[in-house]
């Protein structure tokens, strides 16, 4: 006997009352939102569909997608939904070569939101903000709210559109001791013990913030039009005052000079440019890893 054959409410409601709970709709509500989805579902099943292909990296966030969600939209629904899991790298992989051959093996593709330059250039992802207002109204669900989803600025393309829809994040919380690393011994021990410590993520957040101004005087992503604009910017950086040549080296850039001894790298010392600053005592950063 086919899924279709035992689909509907009754499912719907052994789903509701066993899984979908604590939920901020009320269980009407809740059945209202199921009911949407069986009478969708029969209209695609009239157009032939019957199973959906999804494909996301193995985390435990996407093996409940796979093995209890994708179970629970086949009972209620009708229409079986294949989720597979693969590691991280070949989701990205498949995703590249289904882009460039225009022949995708999957409905449905849950990836990084570090993609979305790469969705946005190739033009080959659908652009679900048009998608959902006009050829897939249809096929999208009258309750869904875009703003209760965390994180789309990381899943909107330059255009203004929405090109994926936020699945889960990582929120990952990093505190420091200021006052430990003011203290000039343990600077000393350090040193020590480890030697010299060259601080990049400073010269990265400068780099970072310059091309985003670089962008926006452009008024663009692309990198022919922005370069061009990055030339004629005067930053001041965590680092120093940063600015250009008219061949876009950077005026006054710190050179460190080194040496070899005893077969070791040392440092002799660092001209022009200006020292990446202390690290500030201040509240805990956040910092998103993944969306």
């Amino acid at each position: 006997m086919g899924h279709a054959a035992w689909a509907g409410e009754a499912e719907a409601k052994k789903w509701i009352d066993s899984e979908f709970q604590p939920s901020t709709l009320s269980k009407d509500q809740q059945m209202a939102e199921m009911k949407w989805f069986i009478d969708a579902a029969k209209k695609l099943q009239a157009k032939g569909v019957k199973e959906i292909s999804v494909v996301s990296e193995t985390i435990t966030t996407h093996e409940y997608e796979s093995k209890t969600l994708a179970k629970a939209f086949t009972e209620i629904t009708g229409i079986t939904v294949k989720h597979d899991l693969i590691q991280e790298g070949d989701v990205v992989e498949k995703l590249q070569t289904s882009m460039q051959s225009g022949k995708s093996i999957y409905d449905g593709w849950i990836s990084d939101s570090d993609l979305i330059g790469t969705h946005y250039r190739y033009g080959k992802i659908m652009n679900l903000t048009d998608y959902m207002a006009g050829k897939g109204k249809e096929w999208t669900n009258p309750g869904i709210d875009i703003k209760d989803f965390i994180g789309t600025s990381f899943t909107t393309a330059p255009d203004k559109k929405l090109y994926q829809l936020p699945d889960q994040q990582f929120a990952n919380l990093y505190w420091f001791r200021a006052d430990l690393f003011a203290r000039q011994d343990l600077k000393d021990k350090f040193k020590a013990k480890y030697g010299e410590v060259q601080l990049y993520s400073p010269y990265a957040y400068d780099a970072t913030k310059l091309v985003v101004a670089a962008m926006k005087k452009a008024d663009s992503a692309d990198p022919k039009k922005y370069l061009a604009a990055l030339a004629g910017i005067e930053y001041d950086g965590v680092v120093g005052k940063i600015k250009f040549d008219d061949k876009g080296d950077v005026l006054d850039g710190a050179i460190t000079v080194y040496q070899v001894k005893g077969g070791k790298w040392e440092v002799m010392g660092t001209v022009g440019g200006a020292p990446a600053a202390a690290a500030p005592a201040a509240a805990p950063a956040a910092e998103e890893k993944k969306q």
